[in-house]
């Protein structure tokens, strides 16, 4: 039986029967499509910079959350991708701080993992910077990671006070200046003393979508640097690109 016949033999069926086999052919492929399923990765956007005189610290966003989504899912999510998300299938975050001097632009890692590897309430003291690590504990970040406080550093620094701490954009802490990411469409520089100026572009085009944070290096005489560039829009990923991103443990 030829694909002719097949046609002439489906125009000749009563509508009843043609809409029963529409709704098994529909069915079928929506149970097949519940069990295949895309590989999606969104990867956080944003930094903290702290500066003064002529270096800078910038603390920035280095997570990565990957998702297996079902073809039957798909519609749904893109929806409602700023309402609800699914469950994810794998976290992983590995903290980089980018300092800048006059001379150099450092990148120090920490050990990638969860919540684990990272601080909050970053705050500069005694030219170093300290946070609260996992459980509420004062941890200070080092050029291999956060590592906890030492019981000196924690005799001069009352963890407790770290929450209470003002963080506006722009506030001065320790003499340090204080800036976040700038809103979507928008960008600040910061002036370092040695003429050297660190852009911060949020390429976000609205409220409602995500954001797209860079960061620029401009010094006298020099081309641009790009110093971070990190898209926050989930996309479609690889096989391979998933299992770099979340290398089985």
């Amino acid at each position: 039986m030829d694909l002719r016949h097949v046609i002439d033999d489906f125009k000749r069926l009563e509508l009843k029967a043609k809409i029963a086999i529409a709704a098994v052919v529909v069915v079928i492929c929506l149970v097949i499509s519940a069990f295949i399923d895309t590989r999606y990765i969104a990867s956080g956007s944003g930094v903290m910079l702290y500066w003064k005189g002529n270096e800078s610290y910038i603390f920035t966003e280095q997570s990565h959350t990957g998702y297996h989504i079902s073809y039957l899912q798909l519609p749904v999510v893109v929806l409602m991708q700023f309402y609800w998300t699914p469950d994810p299938s794998n976290q992983r975050d590995c903290p980089v701080v980018i300092h800048v001097t006059p001379t150099d632009v450092e990148r120090h890692r920490g050990p990638c993992g969860g919540p684990e590897v990272q601080a909050t309430l970053i705050t500069p003291y005694d030219n170093k910077f300290f946070g609260l690590c996992q459980s509420g504990l004062l941890c200070k970040w080092t050029i291999d990671g956060y590592v906890m406080a030492t019981p000196a550093e924690m005799r001069n620094l009352d963890p407790t006070t770290l929450p209470t701490l003002a963080r506006q954009d722009g506030q001065v802490i320790s003499g340090w200046t204080l800036h976040y990411s700038p809103g979507p469409g928008a960008q600040y520089d910061v002036p370092l003393s040695d003429g050297s100026t660190i852009s911060v572009i949020n390429h976000q085009k609205k409220a409602h979508s995500f954001p797209w944070i860079e960061v620029v290096l401009q010094r006298s005489g020099q081309k641009p640097q790009n110093l971070y560039d990190v898209d926050a829009t989930p996309h479609k990923a690889t096989a391979q690109e998933y299992i770099a991103t979340f290398p089985p443990q």
